[in-house]
């Protein structure tokens, strides 16, 4: 039995794929390739800024990236002084178009449904858990009291460092994304200032910043939140809506760690009079745990 004429021709696109390998090791190298996809759909080149939020990857991490590959001859880096812009090389350009068009041969011959769901898997699982946390955010600044929270807070309620929380953020705040949910702005900190203040008075060579990073949602944003399930029940829950203007915002997360804080302090008082006086202590203590348990029913109930 012969060997298919079109089958020996994808054999030797193999080869293809070993020589652009060679230059961008696909185990290794996504971020080098999605840069590289990102710079051959731009007309007039890209800022490393502009990269970022067409890719999805961190400012950072960006920037390494497109350093390796202006060694490696595929992408120029063009200055007018002020702002570095890039583009493909001629090489670049060449890689490009021999990267599609073997892509492209492979997926004429590969049509199973199955093959074609692990391929996008990674891709799925990476923007679901973003949106997982930007959904997060929006509930967040949504339900906040005067919606507007400071990056903090919402980092609290994504369950992200400050930093990682102001990477996703920015994706979707900036002038220049496909899709803003978010305006960011600055805003005084009363706390910081103090600090700065006392530092000063200290001499203390220790600059603080008296202003953070706040945000609150756009019209797209708030259509969104509209949209999300979670909506619904807030809309229709009178507790939460308290819990908005009590604790700041009726993000579950949030609304969970401020009782958290609540319940603490609760304990740390009733042993404290527990010791003072040990014959009232199991009242106290059964007192103090039917109140964090309502305190927590009450919520769970609420967001």
């Amino acid at each position: 039995m012969g060997i298919d004429n079109e089958y020996i021709a994808h054999l030797s696109k193999v080869d293809v794929l070993r020589e652009l390998d060679s230059m961008i090791d696909f185990a290794r190298g996504s971020v080098q390739l999605k840069i590289i996809i990102a710079l051959a759909n731009s007309r007039n080149g890209s800022t490393v800024k502009d990269i970022s939020i067409a890719t999805g990857l961190r400012y950072k991490t960006v920037q390494d990236a497109i350093r390796k590959l202006v060694s490696k001859g595929l992408v120029v880096k063009e200055s007018d002084g002020s702002i570095d812009m890039y583009r493909l090389s001629s090489e670049g350009e060449e890689y490009y178009s021999k990267l599609i068009k073997t892509i492209n041969g492979f997926n004429d011959m590969f049509r199973s449904r199955r093959e074609s769901r692990k391929m996008l898997l990674p891709d799925f699982i990476g923007n679901m858990v973003m949106y997982d946390h930007i959904a997060d955010a929006i509930i967040a600044i949504a339900t906040s009291r005067r919606g507007e929270l400071p990056l903090t807070r919402i980092a609290e309620a994504m369950k992200l460092s400050p930093e990682r929380a102001k990477s996703y953020l920015d994706m979707f705040s900036e002038k220049t994304s496909p899709i803003r949910l978010f305006k960011r702005f600055e805003k005084e900190s009363r706390l910081r200032r103090v600090l700065s203040k006392i530092f000063t008075k200290l001499s203390i060579g220790v600059r603080i910043s008296i202003t953070q990073p706040w945000y609150r949602l756009t019209d797209d944003g708030m259509t969104v939140f509209y949209r999300h399930p979670y909506y619904l029940k807030y809309k229709k829950s009178v507790l939460a809506t308290l819990a908005s203007k009590l604790i700041g915002s009726a993000h579950p997360r949030i609304v969970v760690r401020f009782i958290t804080r609540i319940s603490l302090a609760i304990l740390a008082i009733s042993m404290y009079i527990s010791l003072l006086n040990p014959y009232i202590a199991p009242i106290v203590l059964a007192l103090s745990t039917a109140i964090i348990g309502l305190m927590f029913a009450v919520a769970h109930n609420a967001v």
